[in-house]
Order: structure tokens, then sequence, then C-alpha cells
């Protein structure tokens, strides 16, 4: 593991904190993080360096923008898989935004089974799509606070940058 994957483990570490206590990733420790990155990547790499910051900063506000608009996904998911791509860049913050999810749905299978609210849930999503279609409107689709079955997406963001760090 290099200095750059170092970096981007260690700044995880504050952001899943506070999103499990706060429900909330801190803007200020994202700005600190966008800085410190930037920097380490102008250092070692000078302005070539870039075009990657802003590839892999753009690709996830561009693919995750829909589920911030329905309130699927919070702001702060959103900045912090921004910001991680100023690191990683575009190739690897996409192959990061695929292991996110797909560590989100192994995390939520054993929830939803054992929480016994599954079906519930289920109910839930089938019920907003069809209000959606009916009206073509999209309401925010998270309730507010720690519902049951609500995956904090910081942990599954921080596997999947885990794994990157560990060249997988």
């Amino acid at each position: 593991m290099g200095a750059e994957e170092y970096l981007a483990v260690i700044l995880m570490l504050p952001a899943i904190d506070s999103d499990l206590r706060a429900e909330k990733v801190e803007n200020s420790w994202l700005l600190v993080s966008a800085a410190l990155i930037a920097a380490m990547k102008l250092i070692r790499h000078g302005w070539k360096a870039l075009p990657g910051m802003a590839g892999g900063f753009v690709i996830p506000v561009i693919l995750l923008w829909p589920l911030f608009r329905i309130r699927a996904l919070g702001a702060g998911d959103s900045k912090l898989l921004a910001v991680l791509g100023l690191m990683m860049g575009p190739r690897d913050i996409l192959c990061c935004l695929i292991r996110t999810f797909l560590a989100g749905g192994v995390i939520a299978v054993p929830v939803l089974l054992f929480s016994g609210i599954g079906e519930e849930r289920l109910r839930y999503l089938t019920g907003y799509v069809e209000h959606s279609l009916k009206t073509g409107v999209l309401p925010p689709y998270r309730k507010e606070g720690c519902t049951p079955g609500h995956i904090h997406m910081t942990v599954p963001v921080f596997l999947s940058v885990l794994l990157w760090a560990g060249g997988i």
C-alpha cells in the first residue's frame, strides 16, 4: 500500500465516525480531505494530475445525482465519494462505486432478513415506485432519522476503499 492508499483509508475514519454518530459527514472534514488529497497529488505528480483528479471527482457527482435527487443517498455520501475520486481517478472511482453498492447489498440482505423488516421495506419500495409512476413526482425516498434497516453508506464506501488500497 502506498501513501495515497494510506491517506484514503485514514481520511475515511472520521467520516465513518461522524456518519455513525450524527448521521452526517461533516463538510469541513470533506474540505480538509479534498485539500490534502489535491496537495499530495500535485506534489507527487504535478499539474498532469489535474485531468485524472477532475474526472475522478465528477464521475460520482454525475452518477449519484439521481439517487441524491430522490434522497435515497445523502449529500455527504456523494461528496465523500467525489473527494475519494480526486485520489483514485476516473477508472478506480468507478470501480469503487460498483464495489460500494455491492458491499451495501451484501450488508443489507442479512440486515433485512434477520431484523424481520424485509417485507416491510419491500412494500415501502413498491409503494414508492407505484406512487411515483402514478403521480409523476419523485418524493424523497429516505425517511429522516435512523430507521430500521437503514445502512450508513460510509461503511460500504470504507470497505470499497480498503479493497482499493489492498489492490483489489
